[in-house]
């Protein structure tokens, strides 16, 4: 485990705009989607978007738990973070938030009556770094070669709280 330089939640998921957010039925069944993360510079907070219809805010009425998964292969890194979700209407909010991507999904602006925020405020986070693709093509072929199970170096840890 490389500790060299502590993680923090903005620099885990540094690049990272799309995740799925799963949410959880009264029954306790998981219910798993994409969706595109607004993460404002100083907020420690994760905010999205969604539909006033949207099956999630059903689930959320009802258990307000949630867990994040973000991935990004390019780096070999995934992050998953538990959170508390809370829904809410405010358009000066939607408006600090808004860009290209909420354009598209809600055309009538930030005050359109069909947009509600979901704010999670992270609880818990956990993260693998694997290695790099190239470091990772070299322990396989060594591992075909040799018969021995494959021998990996990354980084796994937790953010607990999360800051």
């Amino acid at each position: 485990m490389n500790n060299a330089k502590p993680h923090t939640l903005e620099t885990l998921l540094d690049g990272m705009r799309t995740c799925m957010l799963i949410t959880f039925s009264a029954a306790g069944e998981p219910h798993s989607r994409p969706m595109y993360v607004y993460r404002p510079k100083g907020d420690d907070d994760l905010w999205f978007m969604t539909e006033a219809s949207a099956a999630k805010l059903i689930d959320l009425a009802k258990n307000p738990n949630v867990l994040i998964d973000f991935s990004n292969e390019a780096s070999n890194r995934y992050v998953s973070i538990r959170g508390i979700a809370t829904p809410f209407r405010n358009p000066t909010k939607a408006r600090e938030l808004w860009n290209v991507h909420t354009e598209a999904w809600f055309p009538n602006g930030p005050e359109d009556p069909d947009l509600v925020l979901l704010r999670v405020s992270p609880q818990s986070a956990e993260y693998w770094d694997g290695p790099s693709r190239l470091s990772y093509t070299l322990s396989l072929a060594k591992a075909i070669v040799t018969g021995d199970k494959i021998q990996i170096n990354g980084d796994h840890g937790t953010l607990n709280p999360v800051t």
